[in-house]
């Protein structure tokens, strides 16, 4: 048989097999395309609604509320918008009861819970890591952890007024009436933790979240 002849059985016998490869390979040019668009959109900076928004005439319903898109954002930052969803109403009653600014009173929650995740918040519902203070803790009153003796509330909305209240005492007379970067200088100036950096830290949630945008709004119209 001719040289030719042998090429051309060559090439119908495996045609199918070459077709099905070519085909193959395309499919995974494709597929890792997609990959890399969608990693590459993930690492963009993530898109936020204006809080404003919220405010309009029929503003979306607490479980439909989101200030920030997906994209962006680490699984750990997904808790701290998860906490802020939930906890954005109370911080803002109580900046309108103490005139604690809401971003502060929500990156103090941050940060002291753990975005609420912690075992003091979780178990004691504690999210301000404020210490029990009394002589004689009962099992009721404090939970023990390895920093000492915190206090146990009774719900979350309880933990945020008992932390509002406490940041009314004298030790704080100093941060009263400021805006929320001095709230932030103020805080660690007058001890409310020892970490050295903890101003810095309460800066860079507030600016990573946004969350100055939550002061001095009203979200519910029937509280005056």
């Amino acid at each position: 048989m001719l040289p030719m002849d042998n090429f051309l059985n060559f090439f119908n016998k495996y045609l199918h097999q070459l077709m099905f490869s070519s085909f193959m390979i395309c499919a995974f040019s494709i597929s890792f395309a997609n990959v890399l668009s969608e990693k590459r959109a993930k690492a963009t900076v993530p898109t936020v609604i204006h809080v404003d928004s919220l405010l309009a005439v029929d503003p979306p319903a607490e479980k439909e509320f989101y200030i920030f898109t997906n994209e962006g954002f680490t699984d750990r930052e997904q808790n701290a918008v998860s906490f802020v969803q939930r906890f954005y109403k109370t911080a803002s009653l109580e900046e309108r009861k103490f005139n604690i600014p809401a971003s502060i009173t929500l990156a103090q929650g941050i940060l002291e819970s753990g975005a609420g995740l912690s075992d003091l918040a979780v178990k004691a519902n504690n999210y301000f890591a404020v210490k029990c203070h009394k002589k004689k803790c009962t099992h009721k009153s404090c939970s023990k952890h390895k920093e000492g003796y915190f206090t146990v509330y009774a719900s979350a909305w309880l933990s945020f007024r008992r932390h509002s209240e406490f940041l009314q005492g004298d030790r704080y007379r100093a941060c009263r009436g400021g805006d929320w970067l001095s709230w932030c200088s103020c805080l660690q100036d007058k001890g409310y933790a020892e970490d050295k950096a903890y101003a810095r830290k309460l800066v860079n949630v507030i600016d990573r979240y946004r969350l100055y945008e939550f002061d001095g709004k009203n979200f519910d119209k029937n509280v005056k």
